[in-house]
């Protein structure tokens, strides 16, 4: 079985890695100015199950930002599926609900390992929000999320630990910006790079798309793989 990333929106994300099924961030439903939302259908799919989404492992949530998670969404999922483990900073309540309170925590659910750790949110004015990176090993291979933080390298270097990252799921400024890409190379250190938190094509009011397509050219001997994920339903294998 392939392992596949498949786009939702923004970085909402449904991950099949070794057999196991992962949601991230993909329960919000406010439109933003500058990022997309889910497609309402799509969504619905996914909080009723239906498809692709009729059996989900696990739903992670990074932080409650409106383009990441949406609280009554997220409580409406819970209910709908109480086989699903969720792990979450954010209220939520239901029996394989597992909120995050404390700095660093870690899980071992079988064969899958999570580490979560409290990272500072990138941007002077959302310092006070709650925002965690996650660590997620599968069967000795390893993913890195780090919400919206950049700018903490204390604490994703305390995330990484050393761990060797097959796949870092990072959003587009950490390749796009000098100092992002030095985090990238001097502290997390993957053998390839999801790039996401993009817009849609047709939601791309910044130039974000094509500013991440000409770093990504530019910088290609610099970083490591890298796969840009921006179309709405998009696939790729990981």
């Amino acid at each position: 079985m392939a392992n596949t990333v498949r786009l939702i929106a923004n970085a909402g994300v449904l991950i099949r890695f070794q057999g196991v099924s992962i949601l991230i961030d993909v329960l919000h439903t406010q439109r933003t100015k500058k990022f997309s939302t889910p497609d309402y259908t799509l969504l619905r799919k996914v909080v009723t199950g239906r498809e692709e989404f009729a059996k989900i492992d696990f739903l992670l949530v990074t932080h409650d930002h409106i383009d990441h998670n949406d609280d009554a969404t997220l409580q409406q999922y819970i209910e709908r599926h109480p086989e699903t483990t969720v792990v979450t900073p954010t209220k939520a309540s239901g029996q394989a609900v597992h909120t995050l309170a404390q700095d660093s925590q870690e899980f071992q659910f079988g064969k899958v390992s999570i580490k979560c750790r409290r990272l500072a949110h990138s941007g002077e004015k959302y310092q006070s929000f709650v925002n965690y990176g996650y660590l997620i090993e599968i069967n000795g291979k390893t993913m890195l999320f780090l919400g919206d933080s950049m700018e903490d390298r204390q604490g994703i270097d305390a995330l990484v630990a050393g761990a060797h990252i097959n796949i870092a799921f990072l959003n587009f400024p950490l390749v796009t910006l000098s100092r992002g890409r030095k985090l990238v190379n001097e502290v997390i250190r993957p053998d390839e790079i999801v790039v996401f938190h993009l817009p849609f094509e047709q939601d791309d009011k910044e130039g974000y798309l094509n500013a991440t397509r000409r770093t990504l050219e530019r910088e290609k001997n610099n970083l490591p793989s890298c796969v840009m994920l921006y179309r709405e339903d998009q696939t790729e294998e990981i």
